[in-house]
């Protein structure tokens, strides 16, 4: 649940993808990459581990799960770690207009006040689903063939809403309503959960999901009611009926 009001009134404001400047990067155990934004970036860290510094001194350990919105102007430094796997970054260039006017959104807009710097997001694989569409459309010929319009509407379309997770995800770190142990739990829920209802056939037993999850029965059930507000029989349930 979306904790108090978004920054941005997401109604009014129209988001404009640039397809030729986004994608995935990948780095090796201790390369160094310095970047100035000429536009608003959001970069999404699938895997590995780093810190990043903006210009201002401070820093930001990247780690699988972290997003961080940069404004046109930043100067930044990103360092991933030795030892540590290959990272890889998706990253997206892009603009905000007022719809009302089509006047652009600058570093300094109202709107971007309270707008979060980064967070690690709660919906880790749809993030990274969507993160992972956006470039397959980007890349393919239906990109630039008879579906053109359609594959960039699309892709707008995901990336508008990955805009609105990162929010939520930013305000619920902010509000202190999770993190920590908290994040991790609603993280191992939600991908339980997509699990679930993808083969509910493969989970028969509360027991054994909880004993794979490393937990006993009767506390892995509570962790997924304070996640979810549902019991974890009911949700198994469901999920063969639907």
């Amino acid at each position: 649940t979306m904790i108090g009001t978004p920054c941005i009134d997401w109604n009014q404001i129209e988001v404009s993808l640039h397809p030729h400047n986004s994608g995935m990067g990948r780095a090796s155990a201790g390369e160094r990459f310095s970047n100035r934004m000429e536009d608003f970036d959001l970069w999404f860290v699938s895997s590995g581990k780093g810190v990043l510094e903006f210009n201002d001194g401070s820093k930001i350990p990247l780690r699988r799960g972290v997003v961080v919105f940069f404004r046109p102007g930043d100067v930044v430094e990103s360092y991933h770690l030795p030892g540590e796997e290959i990272a890889e970054v998706h990253y997206f260039h892009f603009d905000l207009f007022h719809k009302k006017d089509q006047k652009r959104l600058t570093r300094g807009a109202a709107e971007l006040k309270r707008f979060p710097r980064h967070c690690e997001v709660v919906e880790v694989l749809l993030f990274e689903a969507c993160c992972r569409r956006i470039n397959a459309l980007r890349q393919s010929e239906v990109w630039r063939g008879q579906f053109a319009a359609s594959a960039r509407k699309q892709a707008s379309l995901l990336f508008h809403s990955l805009l609105v997770e990162f929010e939520m995800s930013g305000h619920l770190q902010e509000s202190g309503r999770i993190s920590g142990l908290d994040l991790e739990h609603f993280r191992q829920v939600s991908e339980l959960l997509s699990k679930i209802y993808e083969a509910p056939e493969k989970f028969q037993n509360v027991t054994d999901i909880a004993r794979n999850c490393g937990y006993s029965s009767d506390h892995y059930t509570k962790i997924v009611k304070s996640v979810t507000g549902r019991h974890l029989k009911r949700i198994i349930i469901d999920a063969r009926m639907e």
